[in-house]
């Protein structure tokens, strides 16, 4: 994790994918992007995740491991089918993505604008 942080503080963009992420992992991302059955339900920084949920209806029991409890509602059937859709609805007004270049190894380039998601 520190070779990923030392990266993006040098301005290079990193994306990883974590299955089950312990507390001191979840609490180093810059940014979350939580998906559900290939479904986008939150975007954001890790500190406001639990608050976002809970405003959704989901709240987290006191003392309880915020990547646990937000690992548990994602991963409850029901709740990762209304979350998805709660966030489709919104998107376009609350998800704008920064310009991104990316080359894969292979030497094929992909390139994104930005703009709604």
């Amino acid at each position: 994790m520190a070779t990923l942080i030392q990266l993006a503080r040098q301005g290079r963009t990193v994306l990883t994918s974590i299955h089950q992420p312990s507390s001191q992992v979840f609490q180093a991302f810059d940014k979350l992007f939580l998906i559900a059955d290939g479904r986008p339900v939150y975007v954001g920084p890790p500190k406001a995740a639990a608050d976002y949920f809970e405003a959704l209806g989901y709240a987290m029991p006191e003392q309880y491991n915020a990547a646990d409890f937000v690992m548990d509602v994602v991963n409850d059937p029901q709740a990762r089918v209304t979350l998805a859709d709660i966030f489709a609805s919104r998107a376009e007004e609350t998800l704008a993505l920064p310009p991104i270049d990316f080359v894969p190894t292979n030497g094929a380039t992909f390139s994104y604008a930005g703009g709604a998601l």
